[in-house]
């Protein structure tokens, strides 16, 4: 915008004024660098933002960059708070909504069994860990609106084919939400769910970055085979979740 309304405008410019190098701003809008909070100080009093638009610029950095889950979330919340990001990022909001709650994901896959009943206190009942009426009844609400779950023409529901492409800032903080529910729900199941309905199990090794590749590889093809194992089942009485879990206990040599 400012290299379009202001001719004398050029990049090279505001890297001086902002006391940066003359690549550095360059290879942060190639994705080469990381716009750090330090350099966000530096650049803001040189880009003419009001008040609203700075702040939604500093949370736009945070939630790209900070380190912890904590900061990423304070920095959504601050975004969500602008009508033009409502107004402009309506499927970043959707998606992000549907994974902040692990219900919602298990009340799409239970619409594929055959005795599902669209009704909070039946949902209720059947799901393994305790969720209020209210909450189930808006995530049924989200589901059937969003069309999450489709209705049949014999009056069931059944879970709708879609693809969600989790790529992105806000993406990550609804992904990482998910998979820690999901954790400490698979905790939780050791000591409430029979062993014969359940399958925890775990192996601790040393691998250097190829085996790491290696052994994540051998995940994602038993991954592939259990979902195609979910297309030949006809019929199901009950959702499960698999959570594929591979990560360092040891910080790697240099």
């Amino acid at each position: 915008y400012k290299k379009g309304s202001q001719p004398r405008f050029s990049m090279r410019s505001l890297a001086r004024l902002s006391g940066f190098a003359a690549g550095y701003l360059p290879m942060v809008l190639s994705g080469k660098r990381v716009l750090s909070s330090k350099a966000v100080q530096k650049l803001l009093p040189h880009l003419d933002l009001n008040l609203q638009e700075r702040t939604y610029f500093e949370s736009l950095v945070s939630l790209g960059t900070a380190d912890s889950q904590e900061l990423r979330i304070a920095a959504l919340d601050r975004m969500r708070r602008s009508h033009s990001y409502r107004r402009e990022n309506p499927r970043e909001l959707e998606v992000h909504q549907y994974l902040s709650h692990w219900y919602y994901v298990v009340i799409r896959e239970m619409s594929a069994m055959p005795s599902f009943v669209a009704e909070p206190e039946w949902i209720q009942q059947k799901l393994q860990y305790k969720v209020g009426l209210m909450e189930i009844r808006a995530a049924l609400d989200f589901l059937i609106e969003r069309h999450y779950i489709k209705k049949n023409d014999r009056g069931g529901y059944s879970p709708a084919e879609m693809q969600l492409n989790c790529v992105g800032g806000v993406y990550r903080v609804a992904l990482t939400q998910f998979h820690e529910e999901m954790l400490e729900l698979a905790g939780r199941s050791i000591s409430s769910t029979p062993s014969d309905e359940r399958n925890i199990t775990c192996h601790t090794l040393a691998l250097n970055r190829e085996g790491f590749e290696q052994a994540r590889d051998i995940l994602n093809e038993a991954l592939v085979k259990i979902q195609e194992l979910e297309l030949k089942l006809k019929e199901s009485d009950s959702v499960y979740h698999i959570e594929l879990a591979l990560f360092p206990m040891t910080k790697r040599s240099k």
